[in-house]
């Protein structure tokens, strides 16, 4: 099933602006989304979800919806400006879903069946045979990956950087989860893995595992003993860790998101960070940036974080651009970095693995790994003499912004 969008974007004369409140909401408080052909609710008023749509920068907002293809639906938005409510309606028809196997090539298990398949003459593998064949698999993986430096293996991510957050969240042994409110609709970002948690009444200190949500993040031990509720901080101390595959960042200054008028960070060494640290307590917009990393644990493996100074006293977003090492494939439904590119080359570098592993030679799958290999590297080439300039270049340019009224130049889609 297609996943379809309603996006709205607000801009004045002085540009790009955030109204007060920005939700899906009908008039009568019934819906934010619904199906025209038996009027269903698709998205729940915000009365009931409470969940704002999702700031994706200055002045634009998205929120996404499970659709089907060719259906026909009404979302409204309720926003607020100046203290006025205004309601914006929207015909959607939803198109179709993008193909999985056109668009991003097989999954781990249809790879690691073909490799089964291979070495046990049946699609039907036993749990110990689809053990032997994922591991084969993901070895020919790995083998694919280090045999060039593919471009997807330079992606550019956001980063979200975070003042100090204060709120109270319910308790589930060792997940925490937030009601988001209209003023603060999510709290927790990727980039506080690692940090500290500081429950107030008891001041008990947790650490964050993960973050399955911008509502919900798991900590590394129970939080039970806190209660069904609590409130807690986590203090901003200017490091932010980086994605869990990164490998090093590509050259140049970070860049903030578009639209905030903030100029670069310029890169600087992590002994110089903590010295500016050290001779200065003030916070402000960051201007410099280090990477260090972070103590190496059993549990979350080695992870990098970013240093920034001053220490940030606003919420804002970071372009980051890495070079990043994937990790080995688990899920069954998970696709390798590469779509259809690396697609086929990976398949053919795991049955290479099991020709090995069957026969002790490098016979007929290995010169077909040696075939895909070089016809992945002809389409990477040109998918590097196509692409955009990195945005750790410069500044990028752009269209050339028109401010028109607010109330003429809202659009949703």
């Amino acid at each position: 099933m297609p996943t379809s969008y309603a996006n709205i974007t607000f801009r004045d004369d002085d540009g790009l602006f955030d109204p007060t409140s920005v939700v899906l909401s009908d008039p009568d408080g019934d819906y934010g989304v619904k199906l025209n052909s038996d009027d269903s609710v698709i998205v729940a008023d915000y009365s009931v979800t409470a969940v704002a749509m999702t700031k994706l920068a200055t002045g634009r907002y998205q929120q996404a919806f499970t659709s089907t293809a060719g259906a026909e639906y009404t979302a409204y938005v309720e926003v607020v400006i100046g203290g006025e409510s205004y309601w914006i309606p929207r015909i959607i028809t939803a198109t179709p879903a993008v193909s999985t196997v056109a668009g991003a090539g097989q999954t781990f298990s249809d790879i690691y069946t073909d490799v089964g398949e291979y070495l046990y003459a049946t699609r039907s593998l036993s749990a110990d045979q689809k053990v032997v064949a994922k591991r084969l698999t993901n070895s020919g993986y790995r083998d694919l990956l280090g045999s060039a430096d593919w471009s997807c293996l330079h992606p550019a991510a956001t980063l979200g950087i975070w003042p100090t957050v204060t709120a109270t969240v319910t308790i589930s042994t060792v997940t925490l989860t937030y009601t988001p409110t209209v003023a603060v609709p999510s709290i927790f970002l990727p980039s506080m893995v690692g940090h500290t948690v500081v429950f107030t009444v008891t001041g008990t200190s947790y650490t964050i595992s993960s973050v399955t949500s911008s509502t919900v993040a798991v900590l590394t031990a129970s939080a039970a003993d806190e209660g069904a509720t609590a409130a807690f901080t986590i203090t901003a101390d200017g490091n932010y860790t980086l994605p869990s595959d990164f490998l090093y960042l590509e050259a140049g200054p970070l860049l903030h998101a578009p639209d905030v008028g903030l100029a670069p960070l310029w890169a600087a060494g992590v002994g110089d960070i903590l010295a500016r640290r050290a001779s200065s307590t003030a916070g402000g917009e960051a201007m410099r940036y280090g990477v260090r990393p972070l103590e190496f644990t059993t549990t979350q493996g080695q992870l990098f974080e970013i240093m920034l100074w001053p220490t940030p006293g606003t919420a804002r977003t970071l372009h980051v651009q890495y070079r990043s090492e994937p990790a080995a494939m688990t899920s069954d439904d998970e696709y390798p970095v590469g779509g259809r590119t690396l697609g086929l080359a990976i398949r053919a570098f795991g049955l290479k693995a099991a020709e090995w592993l069957k026969t002790q030679t490098y016979g007929p799958m290995a010169k077909e790994a040696d075939v895909q290999l070089a016809k992945a590297l002809r389409v990477d080439g040109r998918q590097r003499s196509s692409a955009p300039i990195p945005i750790t270049d410069g500044p990028q340019g752009g269209p050339p912004r028109t401010p028109v009224d607010w109330t003429e130049g809202i659009t949703i889609s």
